[in-house]
């Protein structure tokens, strides 16, 4: 007779599904986290540069406003802003990784529910004019397949 206090073994099983029923479901929330704290780190190493550009300079706080102007034009880019654009630059990359993955998982789900197919919620931002709403279509069917609602879409949007 079988112990039954023994745990069930986990060789060759897989992690049950995300969603009870529906196979092939892949976990976007790692993809969030890392999108979310790139566009963190980049908005802090901004914010740094920014400060040391003034307070290296001696810029009175009645011309700061002049100050910017000036030194983008008089001095390169430096350390700082080559590390906030790479770190820009993986977080777009993190964010549309995400998209792509939501609107996957979305069509697994309920595929009625979505106007596109799982690629184009992520090429739609570089439709030009088009960027300005097709996004917003896209994530709206996300929300509409995944949790059965669009408020949450509408205020996350505008």
């Amino acid at each position: 007779m079988e112990n039954p206090y023994q745990p069930p073994s986990s060789a060759g099983a897989s992690p049950p599904p995300l969603v009870p029923g529906v196979a092939g479901l892949r976990d976007p929330r790692r993809l969030g986290v890392i999108a979310v704290s790139c566009l963190a780190l980049t908005t802090l190493v901004q914010i740094v540069d920014h400060l040391g550009r003034v307070f290296a300079h001696g810029v009175p706080i009645a011309d700061l406003h002049l100050h910017d102007t000036y030194y983008v034009v008089a001095n390169p880019p430096g350390g700082m802003e080559w590390l906030a654009m790479v770190v820009s630059i993986a977080a777009n990359v993190f964010y549309f990784l995400w998209v792509y993955r939501v609107a996957a998982n979305a069509w697994l789900i309920k595929p009625e529910e979505m106007r596109m197919g799982p690629a184009m919620p992520v090429g739609c931002h570089f439709i030009p004019i088009a960027n300005i709403v097709m996004p917003y279509q896209a994530l709206s069917g996300v929300a509409r397949a995944s949790c059965a609602t669009n408020a949450a879409g509408a205020l996350w949007w505008f």
